[in-house]
């Protein structure tokens, strides 16, 4: 685990947390620009990331797998949905913390997306640090669930 220097700002006050950087982030988005400069961002702060370019990639690539990280998917994807794709997840592992990103302003979209509570929904273009506080704050939420284990 490390420290990372994620800004949580509200107002004047940051917050730094530690985040444990062995999580995977697995990016879910068809446009491949977007979702490698995605990649590129998390492996400048240290975290292994996979790349899929539909649900069912993701899906048939970790059939036998454990989630062990945050998914960062976009909402409309060829074949199923993000929050097709979130349901599908959470048959398998009910706290997987998953993020939607989405350039569809689609406030219904939005909506449905926190009754199926996600994490968090973000905007495309998102800003690095709001996605970087986003993703560190979902794992914080797997340190929590592990640490309430021992």
């Amino acid at each position: 685990m490390i420290v990372l220097p994620f800004d949580l700002t509200k107002g004047l006050a940051a917050i730094t947390f530690q985040v444990d950087t062995n999580y995977m982030v697995y990016i879910v988005d068809p446009d491949h620009v977007h979702s490698d400069a995605t990649a590129s961002l998390f492996a400048r702060l240290g975290f292994k990331s996979m790349t899929f370019r539909s649900g069912e990639e993701l899906l048939d690539q970790l059939a036998h797998r454990s989630i062990e990280g945050c998914v960062l998917s976009e909402i409309n994807l060829p074949g199923i949905s993000g929050l097709e794709l979130l349901d599908k997840l959470r048959t398998q592992n009910a706290s997987v913390p998953f993020i939607i990103l989405t350039a569809d302003p689609e406030v219904k979209l939005a909506v449905t997306a926190f009754h199926h509570n996600v994490s968090d929904y973000l905007m495309k273009p998102v800003v690095e640090r709001e996605l970087t506080n986003a993703v560190a704050m979902a794992l914080q939420t797997l340190d929590a669930d592990d640490s309430s284990m021992n």
